[in-house]
């Protein structure tokens, strides 16, 4: 009878640590999260500035610049990202910190591929590449969201896959406006949101 009750002892306190250890892992990856609002407002602040940029640059005729253009500030934003994420790397190591770089790297190789295949190789328009990038993005949402059990990513993903079947539908022209609205309104403004909420969180503690 004891070496019964000692086992239901042990699986009960065998499954509190696994519990314990779930839950520390969940709050872990929010406050990842949390930090990685930085990422958002960097590359929402770069695609931003890049869809002004074609604007502009349509505007005065020059349109053998913007796959140029587009190239250099991906690459700026990829090198900086690489420092920041080494910086981040020394404080918290962990598995799903790794994971989420690489959920991230992987958006990002790809938006810079898809850069590179419709300005320098000329393999798809450029409608058909803001919409991949568009449902690239939110992957990386989806994901993000399945590994820190965080609904606001999830969500965030949603705007980003329907923009990928309108920029489309759009055409070449209007694409990249319809681009830079969801870069302001679900990338830009919440990091900015979630950065506040991070000072604001540090600052009450």
């Amino acid at each position: 009878m004891k070496e019964r009750q000692g086992d239901v002892d042990r699986v009960q306190q065998s499954a509190q640590e696994n519990l314990a250890y779930i839950r520390s892992v969940m709050e872990e990856t929010r406050n990842l999260a949390t930090d990685y609002s930085y990422y958002f407002i960097l590359f929402g602040a770069i695609v931003l500035f890049g869809t002004v940029a074609s604007y502009l640059l349509v505007a005065l005729s020059r349109w053998t610049i913007i796959p140029w253009m587009w190239v250099l500030v991906m690459a700026a934003g990829m090198v900086v990202a690489m420092f920041r994420s080494r910086r981040i790397s020394r404080q918290v190591n962990s598995v799903i910190r790794r994971m989420l770089v690489v959920t991230w790297s992987m958006v990002l190789v790809m938006v810079v591929v898809l850069c590179l295949s419709f300005g320098l190789i000329g393999l798809l328009s450029l409608s058909i590449a803001l919409a991949i990038t568009s449902a690239s993005i939110g992957m990386g949402y989806a994901m993000s969201a399945a590994l820190g059990g965080s609904m606001a990513l999830g969500l965030l993903s949603l705007p980003w896959w329907i923009g990928s079947l309108l920029i489309p539908l759009a055409g070449d022209w209007y694409g990249p406006a319809i681009m830079g609205a969801l870069t302001l309104f679900f990338e830009l403004i919440p990091g900015i949101i979630m950065k506040r909420r991070s000072i604001d969180a540090t600052s009450n503690r």
